[in-house]
C-alpha cells in the first residue's frame, strides 16, 4: 500500500500546544548555533514560545511521519509594521531538495494572501550562525 504525502494546516490558539516538537529536537541536533543551551532548555524555551502563538501550522506528512512543517503567525516587524511571519520553519535532512519546502512555503503565502497580509518576513538559514531575513510583497 502506497503512504500518502499530504499539507495538513491546523489553526492553534494561544495557550494550546504546538505538534511540531519532534522537527524542533532533529532542528536542534543539526544546528550548533541553537547547541548554545542544552537541548532540554532549547525544547522548553519553544514549548513556552509556541503557547503564546496564534498560528497557522502547516505540517508536510508522509502516512504518519512528519517530514516537515512551519508556522505563520501575525507579527510586528520594525521595518514594515504589521507583517505575517514565517517561524520555525524546518524539513528533515533527508527530505531536503524533494520539494517539501517550496511546497510548505507556497501554503504560507496562500494563509497570508487569505487573511489579508501585505508583507509576508521569513528568516532564513544560510549556514552556521549567518541568517538572512526576507520580505515579500503579497
Amino acid at each position: 500500500m502506497d503512504v500518502e504525502d499530504k499539507i495538513v494546516i491546523q489553526y492553534k490558539s494561544t495557550g494550546n500546544p504546538s505538534v511540531i516538537f519532534s522537527l524542533l529536537e532533529s532542528a536542534w541536533d543539526e544546528c550548533e548555533e541553537l547547541q548554545v543551551n542544552p537541548k532540554e532548555e532549547y525544547i522548553f524555551s519553544q514549548r513556552l514560545y509556541w503557547r503564546q502563538l496564534d498560528a497557522w501550522e502547516v505540517i508536510y506528512t508522509r502516512g504518519d511521519e512528519m517530514l516537515g512543517a512551519l508556522g505563520v503567525t501575525q507579527d510586528y516587524d520594525i521595518h514594515c509594521g504589521d507583517i505575517a511571519s514565517i517561524v520555525s520553519f524546518y524539513v528533515l535532512p533527508e527530505h531536503r531538495k524533494g520539494g517539501i519546502g517550496g511546497k510548505l512555503f507556497r501554503e504560507a503565502v496562500r494563509i497570508a494572501k487569505e487573511n489579508n497580509f501585505k508583507i509576508l518576513g521569513f528568516t532564513h538559514r544560510v549556514k552556521p550562525w549567518v541568517y538572512q531575513t526576507r520580505y515579500i510583497k503579497l
